[in-house]
């Protein structure tokens, strides 16, 4: 994959210079990201390389004042300081920018001020810039990743485009292997995972796949014969509902919850109350690009993670240290995108008004509101792309509405909304019949659609479909089975 990625100067050819890897949320880019390094470390491949030096955008976002290049790269690589300057002028050096697409700048490719020289103090947003129109050491290779749907990059300054396509059958299969390191098991669960077109499609995501295999292990080590038993997650907010299940087993410190018993009937005041404030912490990082927290947000949000059980934790956040500093993250981007979607729902409760307001703002960037929904405060018409952006969010918001529909989160959320499906039935409707619905904005109501799993509202929507454009847009195979349940 590597000779792939950075193939070799051959006589009378040039070597790409910028490279853009494209994937969905959990497809595997920062792990291709780490995997360059690694390889470039222990001299497997990208031996032409001098020197690698990694970013992700999490990092760049906590730059807040101007800064030069130099000293960007020293802030992380403080030990290149002695060769720093002769370093920089090797041709041969690669940087990796990883996660385009959580950046919380905007990179304006036309009114950035020009800066060539590493000592250039400029903000990190015209760093990047700068680097990307190569006038920031021109003779570096870039690699650079993000989501298909968000890229601000212009596509002449691209010289090689790549997609992460996640796994093949084989690829899940061999997954299973190496997770259970028990051909058994392994055989049993990819058997298992193969009889379901829900959970084929969701495979193929190296993070689903991963969540998957954790959530079916408890079932298969208890006994093959409990597994056909095992009602298996259909949607994406069904694997992300039973792995939080999961992460409650113990949430007691210690004290589990009987299997008998589902842990969202029986979980405490407090950790009800840490899901809500980690929910309100991840929405309002998700509005702002934010992924990474200090202790002074955390605070700010009350919450306290001495106070949160440690068990609870390990599943959900993660702290990292950058320089002298401690922040916090979620396990992954999505997770942070399901809590986030977990909080709008606890919030919005019974409220019908701002319920269909938060669908319209979220999937449509339809922005029609008098003010006093807080939920939306941060969100206006030009908001540029960012009902795009929040795609896995509301997918996420609208699977758990049919879990509070079917009485799934009881315990965890009180909720008495029973107008659900009148009101989703009829904001479907009003979607499908709008004859100006872009082909991304049927995409991400399909996708919808499959994750309220409910027959009655596709009856009632699907004749209203009578032409599907989707040219030139790149299609997954979760988006290809939406699309077949959109049209049953």
């Amino acid at each position: 994959i590597m000779e792939n990625i950075f193939p070799l100067e051959k006589s009378g050819t040039q070597a790409p210079k910028t490279i853009m890897l494209k994937g969905i949320s959990g497809i595997g880019k920062t792990i291709v990201t780490q995997k360059i390094i690694y390889d470039w470390a222990s001299e497997k491949c990208c031996k032409q390389f001098y020197c690698v030096l990694s970013f992700h955008f999490q990092e760049l976002n906590l730059i807040r004042w101007p800064i030069s290049l130099k000293n960007l790269i020293l802030e992380k690589y403080g030990e290149l300081a002695p060769v720093l300057p002769e370093l920089l002028q090797k041709p041969n050096i690669l940087i990796t920018l990883d996660g385009l697409d959580e950046f919380k700048h905007q990179l304006d490719f036309h009114g950035s001020k020009v800066y060539k020289s590493v000592d250039d103090v400029a903000t990190v947003a015209e760093i990047v810039v700068n680097l990307l129109n190569q006038n920031l050491l021109p003779k570096a290779t870039i690699f650079l990743t993000t989501r298909p749907t968000v890229s601000s990059v212009p596509k002449k300054l691209i010289d090689k485009n790549l997609v992460l396509a996640g796994f093949t059958s084989s690829g899940t299969k061999e997954y299973c292997l190496n997770y259970y390191k028990d051909i058994r098991i392994a055989g049993i669960v990819y058997n298992y995972i193969s009889g379901y077109d829900s959970l084929s499609a969701l495979s193929f995501i190296p993070l689903y796949c991963y969540i998957i295999c954790t959530l079916v292990e408890k079932i298969v080590t208890k006994g093959k014969d409990q597994l056909p038993s095992y009602r298996p997650p259909l949607t994406v907010t069904e694997v992300y509902h039973q792995y939080l299940i999961n992460a409650l087993q113990h949430h007691g410190r210690g004290t589990e919850v009987p299997s008998q018993q589902d842990p969202s009937q029986v979980i405490g005041i407090s950790v009800k109350q840490a899901i809500f404030r980690l929910g309100k912490l991840a929405y309002k990082g998700l509005l702002s690009n934010m992924i990474l927290f200090d202790e002074e947000m955390l605070n700010y949000y009350g919450l306290s993670l001495n106070s949160l059980p440690s068990s609870f934790l390990t599943n959900v956040f993660t702290t990292q240290q950058y320089g002298e500093q401690c922040l916090y993250s979620f396990f992954h981007v999505t997770l942070q995108e399901f809590f986030a979607a977990l909080y709008c729902v606890i919030e919005i409760g019974d409220n019908d008004q701002t319920l269909i307001e938060c669908l319209n703002a979220w999937c449509l960037g339809e922005v029609h509101q008098s003010g006093n929904i807080h939920l939306l405060e941060d969100i206006t018409q030009d908001s540029g792309n960012l009902q795009e952006q929040l795609q896995t969010f509301t997918k996420f918001f609208v699977g758990l509405l049919k879990l509070i529909k079917d009485k799934s989160l009881t315990g965890l959320i009180e909720s008495n909304n029973d107008n659900i499906l009148f009101l989703l039935k009829k904001w479907f409707t009003v979607c499908f019949e709008d004859e100006t619905l872009t082909k991304h904005h049927f995409l991400i109501l399909a996708n919808c659609l499959f994750e309220f799993q409910e027959y009655s509202i596709v009856k009632s929507t699907s004749p209203n479909i009578n032409e599907i454009q989707l040219e030139n847009i790149k299609l997954f195979p979760l988006d290809c089975v939406a699309i077949n349940y959109a049209l049953k």
